[in-house]
């Protein structure tokens, strides 16, 4: 379990509504420096809506985001993602017509974008951000598995190859706080063990990691800790083994107490 160094993000009293329906209500929770913390709960309770608002896809109606002591309420998502916060999807985003290469060449761009003319005149500081950027992009498709496969489009990459990926470029942003949402949807068992194993080499690189996920084996494997929602609102928050002796998360997700 990684230990805690300070309060990378605080959500407060969290609410969202659409067309009248509650989608988010009340939620407040915080993560840590160096957790991996999962975000958990039926089909519906809100955590897709809680992901994007702390990006930036939605506004609260109310509350307050803080990501390192900044309110992220406001913001649009590419200044969001400057400050070091990035996220992957449901359903993938990659660029399916480039090569593993150019879209984390992308990445890159997006986290410190090169202006026209510096990089039409090819400046000392344009040539050492490019060299910064290539060391940058090994790294991460080392880590990911990727690197016999970078001249390859995203679109030959096997499912579980393409998910790396996105995990791959979302860090290559900068990124401190990772947000991942449902990264081993429709994956086999040993792709989950993978993305398991990538999680832990990620955080332990020095990111924080919130997770949605609905492969409860692999949450109570790598979660320091586990917020669990239904119908909008947080009804636990605690380590595996509290979360797994909870009554209200037991009624959440099977219907009964028992």
């Amino acid at each position: 379990m990684a230990t805690a160094q300070g309060m990378m993000l605080e959500v407060s009293a969290l609410a969202k509504n659409f067309a009248g329906v509650a989608a988010v209500s009340d939620v407040s929770f915080g993560v840590s420096e160096g957790e991996i913390v999962s975000l958990i709960g039926p089909n519906g309770a809100g955590k897709t809506s809680v992901f994007n608002m702390i990006t930036g896809f939605y506004s609260p109606d109310t509350g307050s985001i803080q990501y390192a002591g900044c309110e992220l309420r406001g913001l649009e998502p590419f200044r969001i993602a400057r400050l070091g916060v990035a996220r992957t999807f449901q359903n993938l985003e990659l660029f399916r017509d480039m090569t593993v290469e150019g879209n984390m060449q992308v990445a890159c761009q997006c986290h410190s974008p090169i202006s026209l003319g510096a990089a039409m005149f090819r400046s000392a500081a344009v040539r050492r951000r490019e060299t910064e950027d290539a060391e940058r992009i090994a790294r991460l498709v080392d880590a990911v598995g990727l690197r016999q496969q970078l001249g390859s489009m995203a679109s030959q990459l096997s499912y579980g190859a393409q998910r790396r990926l996105e995990i791959a470029r979302a860090m290559a942003t900068g990124a401190r706080l990772l947000l991942l949402d449902e990264p081993t949807a429709g994956m086999s068992p040993a792709e989950v063990d993978e993305i398991l194993d990538l999680a832990k080499k990620v955080r332990d690189s020095g990111v924080t990691i919130l997770l949605i996920e609905h492969n409860m084996n692999l949450v109570m494997r790598v979660s320091d800790r586990i917020i669990v929602m239904d119908h909008g609102m947080k009804i636990a928050d605690g380590e595996p083994a509290q979360i797994r002796r909870d009554a209200r998360v037991r009624q959440a997700y099977l219907g009964t107490a028992g």
